[in-house]
This record gives structure tokens, sequence and C-alpha cells, in this order.
């Protein structure tokens, strides 16, 4: 069954002080609030459907008494938190956490919501995965691994046209969720090296972790 920080100066020096070329006429450079109608729209679009109520029906036997026993359902559900702009984040921003059903399409699923967006953001996606661990000399344990703005796989992430959308999400289209496991799993040797990587197995993607931001322009 396929079942489915930091933030630093480092990224704002990266990603968002190189000069902005073109901006598309849908694309507001100066706007870092969502409107009322993107907040709803993005609602929509990710309506809760995954619940603690019917998250055993998705998930093999063995992985949910794993999540459930060490309180790690909450972790992989369905949410949405949008955080508005204060005195110490002059932006608002946004969390997406969404359960992988069988057949749910990422790349459409990312595209919607950056479409959704009428100004520029980073966005940063990964995805809560179930790994195999090595323990002893031959048993095997299912360990969660938490995704993470940190651990993003896309390499594309300051989005201040619509080309940037469209190659961003071309970084997942034709994936099968096997494949963004298996390159979740690759990412997530690199970052945090894992002291002895064939100890470690991917089992299964659980739910895909998006966050993004919103920055003015120039």
């Amino acid at each position: 069954m396929e079942v489915l920080y930091f933030w630093t100066s480092y990224f704002w020096n990266t990603y968002i002080s190189d000069p902005i070329i073109f901006l598309p006429k849908n694309h507001n450079s100066s706007k870092m609030k969502l409107t009322a109608e993107e907040k709803s729209e993005i609602r929509e679009q990710f309506s809760i459907t995954t619940t603690a109520n019917n998250i055993r029906e998705f998930l093999p036997e063995n992985i949910f008494s794993f999540l459930h026993q060490n309180g790690d359902i909450p972790t992989i559900l369905d949410r949405l938190d949008i955080f508005s702009s204060n005195m110490y984040k002059p932006y608002d921003s946004l969390l997406v956490i969404k359960f992988m059903k069988a057949n749910y399409d990422i790349a459409e699923s990312l595209s919607d919501l950056c479409y959704s967006i009428n100004g520029n953001f980073l966005i940063f996606v990964d995805f809560h995965t179930l790994f195999l661990v090595k323990s002893g000399e031959s048993d095997m344990n299912f360990k969660l691994q938490r995704g993470s703005k940190f651990s993003h796989i896309n390499s594309i992430i300051k989005i201040v046209s619509d080309s940037d959308i469209d190659n961003m999400v071309k970084e997942f289209e034709g994936l099968s969720h096997r494949d963004i496991l298996n390159k979740v799993f690759s990412n997530h040797k690199s970052l945090y090296d894992f002291s002895d990587q064939s100890a470690y197995q991917p089992v299964a993607i659980l739910s895909m972790v998006v966050n993004i931001q919103l920055f003015p322009g120039l």
C-alpha cells in the first residue's frame, strides 16, 4: 500500500537580494499580506479531509500503530495555518500539511497553491516520511522523518513570476509518490549525515509539508 530551521540571513541574502528583472502583470511586487480572497481560495484548496477520525483507513495497521503509540498521528494530519504579519515579522506566511493519499497529485496541488497568491513569495516543499532503521544485528524499527523548511527538496524557492512557478512545479511533474519518497530519503541522508546510511530504508511518504512566506519586490 503506497501511503502515504532554520531561517537566517543566509536565506535572505541568497534568495531575495538579487535583482528582479521581470514581473508579470498579475504579480504585485510590493504586497506582503494575503487578501481575504486569497486566504479563502487556499482554504478551499486545502480543505481538511484527513483527520484523527479517519486516518486509520488510509494506513497499514502496523504503521498506524507505530504512529499512534508515539503520539505522531497529529503530525501527519491535514493542516492549514495562515500567520498574519506583525511588528516582528512584517509579512504573511502559511504552513500547509497535506496527507498523501495514494492518488494525490503533488504537482497540480503546488501549482494551484502558487497561482492563488498574487505577489512575491518563498516556497519550501518537503515531506513527512517513514523510514526503517536497523536496530541491533537484524531488527528494523520505524522512524518518522519530519519534513521542514530547512530540508526542502525544491531547488526553486523564490517566486516572482509565472515562469518561476512553472519551473518549480516541473520539479515534481511525472514523479510518483515512490519517486518523491526516494528523493526525500536521499536529501535527508545528505543533510543529516546519518551515521550508518546502510541502516536506513525508505518506507512510505506520509504528508506534504509546504511553508510559504511573502516578501516585497524591488
